[in-house]
């Protein structure tokens, strides 16, 4: 069975506790106004119709899934619990607004799905893991979005003055995806793992950074773009391009502190880089192109058999930069 009409008026209102136990796809499409207790223990839980929650809590178990669709509001005081995944997705009429709004606190330890219009986040979150699929999630300014396991990017755009997305279980650029953020950071951190699969684009708008402390593996033959000023590609850490042999593009500007590695195919870094202290190792049979306004410290080395392609009239280099390249210039 399951609850429908069509008025808006309607509400089913849980202040006891509700339970999905055993019904593959359980849909309510009435607003569910929650201030007591849901588990979703198995199959699909499908709130189907929007709502409220004031103070209630969601669990959500292994391999279950709790589906939001049409508007939703959670307070700071609702809480989210399990290890199975919570989606926001479009309402099956498409007559709702595509909005969500989640005060300071979410926290879910399992994965979370956005396929919707626009998520507001009031504060900082925490997800799981986090498979971004399209829309607008929208993060007050200084907010630190933390996904503790694997973030996918696919499509939609970030936005947020000065907030922070940290991939702390490392990042999937989809095969496909054209992802975007938007006055937004970032993070890749020191010992996680990150790739840019098959065409899948990132796009950094209006001062934007994407900060790699960890290791990038270009892997397909997407880009890196970049929109409006101030963005950057900053690698801190360990920057590859292998298992292909196209170009992959990083058209923003590009900061080395660290190692950028191309083993195969051709890396185009065509936004300008700047080296401080980095390093470029270029194997037999691949090219590193390096396009527009071009700096090198002394600290700088270029190394391996491969081919190093620059644009000299924007080249600048101060200090003594070491060379030590078996391949062609």
């Amino acid at each position: 069975m399951n609850p429908s009409v069509n008025e808006r008026e309607n509400a089913f209102r849980n202040a006891g506790t509700f339970i999905n136990n055993g019904l593959a796809n359980y849909r309510l499409e009435v607003d569910f106004i929650n201030t007591g207790t849901v588990h979703a223990n198995s199959g699909t839980l499908g709130l189907q119709h929007g709502g409220t929650s004031t103070g209630g809590t969601f669990n959500v178990a292994n391999g279950a899934t709790l589906r939001f669709a049409g508007p939703q509001t959670f307070d700071a005081a609702t809480v989210f619990t399990g290890t199975g995944t919570i989606e926001f997705t479009d309402n099956p009429s498409n007559t709702l607004p595509e909005a969500n709004t989640i005060s300071n606190g979410y926290g879910f330890p399992g994965l979370t799905v956005i396929n919707t219009g626009t998520t507001t986040f009031t504060g900082s979150a925490t997800m799981g893991r986090f498979n971004f699929v399209e829309g607008t999630i929208a993060l007050p300014t200084a907010a630190t979005l933390t996904v503790t396991g694997l973030l996918t990017l696919e499509d939609g755009e970030i936005f947020g003055s000065g907030a922070k997305v940290v991939a702390a279980g490392g990042l999937t650029i989809a095969n496909s995806a054209f992802a975007r953020l938007n006055t937004t950071e970032l993070t890749n951190p020191a010992g996680q793992t990150g790739a840019g699969q098959g065409s899948g684009a990132l796009s950094l708008i209006d001062g934007s950074s994407f900060i790699n402390a960890g290791t990038f593996q270009a892997m397909g033959f997407g880009r890196i773009s970049s929109s409006g000023s101030g963005n950057s590609f900053v690698n801190d850490g360990t920057f590859t391009r292998s298992s292909d042999t196209t170009a992959y593009q990083v058209n923003a500007p590009f900061i080395n502190r660290g190692i950028v590695s191309v083993q195969t195919g051709t890396l185009e870094i065509n936004g300008g880089t700047t080296s401080m202290g980095g390093s470029f190792a270029v194997a037999a049979g691949a090219k590193l192109s390096l396009q527009n306004a071009s700096t090198y410290d002394f600290a700088s080395a270029f190394s391996g058999a491969g081919t190093v392609e620059f644009e000299l009239a924007n080249f600048t280099q101060t200090g003594g930069t070491f060379y030590s390249m078996a391949g062609t210039w």
